[in-house]
């Protein structure tokens, strides 16, 4: 099986550039539309507005996290299997997608609007509304653009054949691969299936590549 970090790494491969297309959400409804409805909720500074604001807030989190299950082509098997928030979280926490401290504090503020029934403080409205929006501009690299392909070639000789390799990434299309080349061999392409955990490496290389470029 070709691990697709394991032979960048083996044959020393930078990266060369890929092609970008920006991204529309796939809800009619997006995560920044749920924080512009909540922090309206916020002004109106009444018990009403704070539970509506918590409300909208939970949902902007729930939004940006089941999109960054699509583009990480895991949204199927998702729904099939009924994730809840924790199976959510962890598999973006293992991505690489977000650190572990932002995505503690957005359970332990969901957990608190789940079981508890009294009328939110505006302080803890506003805690949980700047939680919110520092894991929608954490993630947002992932979320506002596509990398349909990216590629990585050798840094020592480019004047000579050298091993290079191009991930193929589309959500959209449910197309996935990995192509390589090792001279002088012709070159090979690997099927990705995003749901398998044999190839759970090459969404982590993924999220590496949006987050640096």
């Amino acid at each position: 099986m070709v691990d697709g970090p394991e032979f960048i790494e083996e044959y020393d491969l930078v990266s060369s550039g890929g092609a970008f297309d920006s991204f529309d959400c796939i809800f009619k409804i997006s995560p920044n539309n749920f924080i512009s409805f909540a922090e309206e909720d916020l002004n109106e500074g009444s018990k009403r507005g704070f539970v509506n604001a918590l409300s909208n807030i939970k949902r902007s989190i729930d939004c940006q996290t089941e999109l960054l299950i699509y583009i990480l082509g895991n949204f199927e098997k998702m729904k099939k299997e009924h994730w809840n928030f924790p199976k959510k979280i962890s598999f973006l926490e293992r991505a690489g997608v977000v650190s572990s401290r932002i995505l503690k504090k957005i359970n332990k503020y969901r957990n608190q609007l789940e079981h508890d029934f009294n009328v939110p403080k505006k302080e803890e409205v506003e805690d949980f509304l700047d939680i919110a929006n520092l894991f929608l501009d954490a993630t947002s690299q992932i979320t506002r653009k596509i990398c349909n392909d990216f590629a990585f070639c050798s840094k020592r000789d480019v004047q000579k054949p050298s091993p290079s390799c191009t991930l193929e990434w589309n959500p959209k299309e449910k197309k996935y691969s990995f192509s390589y080349t090792i001279p002088p061999e012709k070159s090979i392409k690997k099927n990705i299936d995003p749901e398998k955990e044999e190839d759970f490496s090459f969404i982590k290389l993924y999220v590496n590549i949006m987050k640096t470029n």
